[in-house]
Parts: C-alpha cells; sequence; structure tokens
C-alpha cells in the first residue's frame, strides 16, 4: 500500500496537543510513543483513575481559535469544570410529593435521555447543538454501572431527539416525583401515574416520532431502581402496570414487541416515569451488520467524534478501526475529505467493509501495523482511536 500524501502547508504540530479524551487504557501500551510519532499527533497520558475511558480522540490545531486551548485540556474537561455545579444531582425534597427540579416549563413537555455513565455532559452539548430552546433540567449521573439520566426541555419536535447520536433512548416524562423508600409508596405511584396530565402530551410525542404503528394498544414497564429500598423492583413495576390499566383499561400488557414502553427509574427516593420515544436502532445503529467481541458502543464512537470537532477539511484517521464504528460516525457527522481506517486483525477488516458498505466517499480501509501506518506525517488532521488496552481484549 503506497503512503498517503499530505496537503501543502498542513502540517501537524506534535507539541500542541489540542483534544485528549479519556482512554480505554488498562494499562500503557508499549506501542504508545511509537503510534504517536506515526500520526505526528500527541496521544494523551494514560488514564489510570479508574473512570470512564471509551478512547482517545485528537485535534489537529490550525489557526488562532485552537490557541488559547491550555495544553491537555479537552472539551469535556473545560465544559464539565464550568458546569459542574448545574450537573451534580441531589436527593429531592419531599415536600407535595414534587421533585424541585430547575427552570421547568410547566406548559411543555418534558423530556428524558439516557446515556452511557460518563458522557451526561457530551450529550448535553451535542443538545446544545442540534436542538432549539433547550433547557436542561437535571442530570442524573451513574444512575447505576449501565445508565446516566437527562431532563430536558426542548422546543423541537420530538423526531428531531431521535437524531442525536450521543443518546442511547429517549423517552417523554410522564410522571417526576419524590417517593419515599417505603411500601405504602407505590400506591401513590399508581395513583399520581393514572392521574398524570402528560399522558396526552407523551402520547403525541411518541406517534409525531415514530409514526405508522397502528393496531390494538398494548404496552411494556420497565422498572429500574439504584439503591436501597423497601420494596422490589418487580413491585414498582407492577404498581406502575396497575397505574397505567386503570388510566387505560381497553390495553393489555404484554412481554414484548409492545406498542408503548415506560420505563420507570427510581434513584434516591426520586422516581421518573417516561414513555419511550426511540427503539433500538438509536442505540445500535441501523448500519451495524457486523460486530466483533469488544466492540465499541455506537454512542461512545459518536461522542468521541463529537469531541474531535468535525470540520469538512478533515483527513480522519482510526489506526485501530475494528469492526469501523468510529469512522462511520465520523462519516454520519457531516462533510469531510477522507476517511482512514485500519487494523491489523482480517476479521476486523471484513467487519468494517461490510458496516461501511458502499457508503461514504472517499474512503481508504486497508490492512496495516499500527506502529508503521502508511501515512506521510502532516497528512492527517483528526486521529480518533479506541486503543486496545482494555480489560475483555488487549
Amino acid at each position: 500500500m503506497k503512503p498517503f500524501g499530505g496537503r501543502a502547508g498542513r502540517r501537524l504540530d506534535p507539541g500542541r496537543r489540542v483534544l485528549s479524551f479519556y482512554t480505554s487504557w488498562y494499562g500503557a501500551g508499549r506501542h504508545h510513543d511509537e503510534i504517536t510519532d506515526a500520526c505526528a499527533c500527541e496521544l494523551s497520558t494514560p488514564n489510570q483513575d479508574g473512570g470512564n475511558k471509551v478512547g482517545t480522540a485528537i485535534r489537529a490545531g490550525f489557526g488562532g481559535n485552537e490557541t488559547a486551548r491550555p495544553a491537555g485540556t479537552s472539551r469535556l474537561a473545560r465544559s464539565d469544570a464550568r458546569h459542574r455545579d448545574e450537573v451534580t444531582s441531589t436527593p429531592p425534597a419531599h415536600r407535595a410529593g414534587r421533585h424541585p427540579s430547575r427552570a421547568r416549563d410547566a406548559a411543555r413537555i418534558s423530556y428524558l435521555a439516557q446515556v452511557v455513565p460518563g458522557l451526561e455532559v457530551v450529550a448535553r452539548d451535542e443538545m446544545r447543538q442540534q436542538l432549539a430552546e433547550l433547557e436542561v433540567i437535571d442530570m442524573l449521573r451513574r444512575f447505576d454501572e449501565r445508565t446516566g439520566l437527562l431532563l430536558f426541555q426542548t422546543g423541537d419536535p420530538a423526531s428531531q431527539l431521535l437524531t442525536l447520536r450521543t443518546v442511547e433512548d429517549v423517552f417523554a416524562v410522564l410522571l417526576d416525583v419524590a417517593v419515599p423508600s417505603v411500601r405504602p409508596a407505590l400506591h401513590r405511584v399508581h395513583s399520581l401515574l393514572a392521574a398524570s396530565g402528560a399522558w396526552e402530551r407523551a402520547l403525541a410525542a411518541a406517534r409525531e416520532a415514530r409514526p405508522g404503528k397502528g393496531g390494538r394498544m398494548t404496552f411494556r414497564v420497565i422498572a429500574r431502581m439504584a439503591g436501597e429500598h423497601g420494596f422490589r423492583r418487580v413491585d414498582l413495576q407492577r404498581a406502575v402496570e396497575s397505574g397505567i390499566q386503570e388510566r387505560f383499561p381497553a390495553w393489555r400488557p404484554v412481554g414484548e414487541a409492545a406498542r408503548v414502553e415506560v420505563w420507570a427509574h427510581l434513584v434516591r427516593g426520586r422516581l421518573v416515569a417516561a414513555l419511550r420515544l426511540s427503539d433500538s436502532t438509536l442505540r445500535h445503529r441501523s448500519y451495524y451488520r457486523a460486530t466483533l467481541p469488544a466492540a465499541l458502543k455506537p454512542t461512545i464512537a459518536a461522542a468521541m467524534v463529537f469531541l474531535s470537532e468535525p470540520r469538512p477539511d478533515d483527513v480522519f484517521l482510526d489506526p485501530m478501526c475494528g469492526s469501523g464504528t468510529i469512522v462511520v460516525e465520523r462519516a454520519q457527522a457531516g462533510r469531510y475529505t477522507l476517511l482512514l481506517a485500519g487494523d491489523s486483525d482480517a476479521a476486523a477488516l471484513a467487519a468494517a467493509r461490510e458496516n461501511v458498505g458502499r457508503r461514504y466517499k472517499p474512503i481508504r480501509i486497508e490492512r496495516w501495523d499500527a506502529r508503521h501506518l502508511p501515512v506521510d506525517a502532516g497528512s492527517v488532521t483528526t486521529l480518533v482511536g479506541n486503543l486496545p488496552f482494555g480489560k475483555r481484549i488487549g
């Protein structure tokens, strides 16, 4: 394979780190410096703090607006520091049974987004970029080890929410109340959900987001709890089911393939019940036909691409592409000049080519050794990679 040549006057400065992102390394890779030199970029120091470590994204900086960013400071880190007060969640007061959330407009529908834990701020920043009249009401960081939650309002239609790339699921809120961790509180959950005034708006949002579903009304309840409670998760599920059936006696509960899904999240004495607007394609993506063990979640890949600040002149490189998730997410994020992806594993390359298909031109997917990339110094503007030093593989 011939090396990819650079463009005149566009060289990376290996001494400038413009964007660093949490890494998936659980030990420093011995080829770290070799990969850095090959790409003429500076990779961030491996993060060993046990936090949410999901890959590396690096932007090559050209122009005055990049020089103001302190070395080693990511957009995520700066955003997180600037808004630390607004993203911490406190237990709700139990007066009047309502949670005293911030700046909620009672005339507008409230939404709930599920995200990968640790990416709440990234998802919020994407919302600010993509949605009109956004008001973030609250963030529940690390609801459990799998989920972070964002409560928000927007002036955009529900269908626009399904274009977000960094969120796993989107819901219309039916109920947001304080619930004591005692069994008698379940009767109150039943009553409040049955009487909720948000049902009509939530159902209208669901019809607008995913039109065309007909037939008999069926529903399914998913209950999730974090922390210690005086009742079981199945007890909460039954309380929500009975509240729905009191409100809609003709609706039939089913186990799978329901027309309506209601998810109940209970954390630190706060219950948020919401009607699901999205389906599995929001988190799993319709392009994802071939997968590999320990493949990167598409929403994490999308977050990495978002943090790389995509531009139309990007020559974008994923040196260890696996099944191609990162490079496809970059392709779907907007215009670019060229996509470059490669891996040393033949099975990974086959999966990447299947997921990319015939779309996204120009793109090159090659077999290579990431320590000796066939690219000219200064020819790549952005490098994003999920380095293979994780717990499952590496």
